[in-house]
């Protein structure tokens, strides 16, 4: 059976279901778990790249080369 939808009601309580009480802590947690599959991404295509192999050295010496390029 279909809920009946109250005017008083925001897209975001037919979505999700929030009370207005928790809209700014389930904001703040959507964002949070966003970067942290966003910083996943970025893990696993190094990964794949094999860059979280390189050294210190090599690490060092990329961020030199990539911040002289820019003076």
């Amino acid at each position: 059976m279909r809920k009946k939808v109250k005017k008083s009601e925001t897209v975001s309580d037919l979505l999700i279901g929030l009370e207005e009480d928790q809209l700014e802590e389930t904001i703040r947690l959507i964002r949070q778990v966003r970067a942290q599959m966003a910083v996943s991404r970025m893990r696993e295509r190094a990964r794949a790249l094999g860059l979280d192999k390189m050294s210190n050295e090599d690490i060092e010496a990329e961020i030199h080369a990539v911040t002289s390029s820019h003076l």
